[in-house]
């Protein structure tokens, strides 16, 4: 139990502000290095339409079509970092959610009565099912990785616990 009790404490260590910028802005640089790959085609055309010989050729069949899979390696790579802060961002709120529901859980178990202790004996503990859990929340979604979910919090309210949504800034 008391285990237990020290895990409830600690909270989820995550910048829930900064992932979703990083995101964004890794996304805004995959954009980027695609425009940039565009322009660089057109210039590579431009090149090889004028250009002859063997070097002409080889860039044509071996360097031209490297530089285009490297270009769509690294902006599918910055994509997948994009959208994995998305995903860890989503799986950082849902987990500090549940460890704030689970300490109303506790806090309710904490300021039960005699009585309804001596009762859960025989019916089981309904603690659990005193305080409404929060929703899952799902990942942001590019471009914009607007929050999908804000952090909740509870409060008992006349033995009635109530959830408190707070905002995430971005």
């Amino acid at each position: 139990m008391a285990d237990t009790q020290r895990n409830l404490q600690a909270d989820v260590v995550f910048d829930f502000e900064g992932s979703l910028r990083l995101a964004r802005r890794l996304w805004r640089l995959a954009d980027e290095v695609t425009l940039a790959a565009g322009r660089r085609i057109e210039a590579r055309e431009a090149a090889q339409a004028a250009w002859r010989g063997p070097h002409a050729e080889h860039f044509a069949t071996v360097r031209a079509p490297n530089e285009d899979a490297s270009t769509a390696n690294v902006v599918a790579a910055l994509r997948q970092e994009a959208v994995g802060w998305g995903v860890m961002w989503a799986a950082a709120l849902n987990d500090q959610n549940r460890i704030n529901w689970a300490r109303a859980v506790e806090q309710e178990k904490d300021h039960r009565s005699t009585t309804e202790r001596f009762g859960d004996f025989f019916v089981g503990d309904d603690s659990a099912g005193q305080v409404p859990e929060p929703p899952p929340y799902p990942a942001p979604r590019p471009p914009t990785f607007v929050p999908t979910g804000s952090l909740v919090h509870y409060s008992n309210d006349g033995g009635h616990w109530v959830r408190h949504h707070s905002t995430i800034e971005v």
